[in-house]
């Protein structure tokens, strides 16, 4: 009998593909999770991150949120893009296996791994099985699964708010709730007194 060979061909799961964190096609996807912030808390002692939200503490997102290294947070445009995670007990035998559903809002700094979640403390609790989330944290870094999922922002309207730091060169605007896909690739901004885009 001939010795079997293993392969890694470049569509297989083992390989690295950033875009497969982008795609809703991808299925589940190997990633390491830690956690920052309180352990109830939204992550950041601000309540926003470098995507520029703030009171993600308050519904929609109710603190359910992450930083995304570069893969996840993709200089900025990855911002508001939502992802389901599990980790099941054969990560951590303080893991539930029920999928929760965080949003990116800020930006990971010192990955761990090729994808890594930094979830807010109330995110990578509500991983755990009842009343083992204190035991979950403890763990420090965790094995997790995730892939990309609509946005669904329910009871809110697209919000568009123009950030400190305006003038008349410079126009920051945040996009907020952008449901389904959760991430604005192209914005095109009209005066009020013009008929033409600009």
């Amino acid at each position: 009998m001939a010795p079997s060979r293993l392969s890694l061909s470049r569509s297989s799961p083992c390989s690295f593909r950033p875009s497969a964190a982008r795609s809703y096609n991808s299925g589940w996807l190997p990633a390491k999770a830690t956690w920052y912030g309180r352990p109830n808390g939204a992550g950041p002692d601000d309540n926003g991150g470098a995507c520029g939200f703030k009171n993600v503490n308050r519904y929609p997102l109710s603190a359910m949120t992450s930083c995304g290294n570069e893969p996840l947070f993709q200089g900025g445009a990855g911002c508001g893009t939502c992802y389901q995670i599990r980790c099941t007990r054969a990560n951590n035998p303080a893991c539930s296996g029920q999928t929760k559903t965080v949003v990116i809002t800020d930006m990971n700094y010192y990955p761990v791994a090729k994808y890594h979640f930094d979830l807010s403390g109330t995110a990578l609790g509500a991983l755990a099985m009842p009343g083992r989330n204190d035991q979950l944290r403890d763990a420090g870094i965790i094995d997790m699964q995730f892939r990309r999922v609509p946005c669904n922002f329910a009871g809110m309207k697209l919000g568009f708010y123009v950030l400190r730091g305006a003038n008349p060169n410079y126009l920051p605007v945040l996009v907020q709730y952008a449901n389904r896909d959760g991430t604005v690739v192209k914005l095109d901004l009209m005066r009020s007194s013009n008929v033409q885009f600009r």
